[in-house]
């Protein structure tokens, strides 16, 4: 539970069961014995610590955060929903250092593997085109915004992550190394539309970064505008989905 979020406790009167329970992608099984279950994938499933794609119960609800997660679904066995709700956090971005001549590069690796619909489980063997700071997967956000604000640019092997929007938005060139034989419409569709505007996909798209990096912000500020409208959309198919089985009981 996030004190920024003031998520509320379950009551204890309430019984889980008796509720629609969300699980995310690294999650196993159906700890809280729930009759209702989203499961949430927010990565590829079965690549980041959790279950197979085969692996999930047909009575679940599947939501995806982004269409290219969900690839290797069967969807004549599963129902597939959008959800991918997002938090910027602009207020990590006020009072930035300010500095006259950016340098350095910083290098980010951490999700290793990548899942494409034409050539399956693509394991990222590259290295960085220059030597930099390491970025720590565990950086705190304030932290690592300071550090892209006085950055001339940021590499990441993880394709998908959202540090590289992170550096965009403080300053930095953020450059997507890209995965071996997947377009940058594909990696597009898998990353999200957060990744369109300020962030290069690998070094032959930098002139799209640096033409668009002024949109970053005022884009992402539309995206979370138009959350509301998509849990609203979701909630609705989350209800009309659990209400279709209780007829089929």
């Amino acid at each position: 539970m996030s004190a920024e979020y003031k998520t509320p406790l379950l009551p204890a009167w309430m019984d889980v069961k008796d509720g629609v329970v969300i699980y995310p992608e690294v999650t196993h099984g159906n700890p809280f014995n729930a009759s209702r279950i989203v499961n949430w994938i927010l990565y590829f499933p079965g690549h980041h610590g959790g279950p197979s794609e085969d692996s999930y119960d047909a009575k679940s609800l599947i939501a995806c955060f982004s269409p290219g997660f969900c690839r290797a679904f069967n969807t004549s066995l599963y129902e597939i929903a959008h959800l991918r709700v997002s938090d910027a956090q602009f207020s990590y971005l006020s009072n930035l250092p300010a500095v006259k001549q950016r340098e350095g590069n910083i290098n980010f690796r951490a999700k290793d593997t990548f899942y494409s619909s034409r050539r399956g489980t693509i394991t990222r063997n590259d290295t960085f085109p220059h030597s930099g700071m390491t970025l720590a997967p565990t950086t705190g956000k304030r932290q690592r915004l300071e550090m892209f604000a006085r950055a001339e640019s940021l590499y990441s092997l993880d394709a998908v992550t959202f540090r590289s929007v992170e550096a965009a938005m403080a300053g930095a060139m953020s450059v997507v190394i890209p995965v071996e034989g997947v377009s940058r419409q594909e990696w597009l569709e898998t990353a999200g539309d957060e990744m369109a505007y300020g962030v290069a996909y690998g070094i032959d798209d930098i002139s799209h970064a640096r033409a668009t990096q002024h949109l970053v912000t005022p884009h992402l500020r539309r995206l979370a505008n138009a959350g509301d409208h998509q849990v609203r959309t979701f909630v609705r198919k989350a209800y009309s989905f659990f209400e279709q089985q209780k007829t089929e009981q």
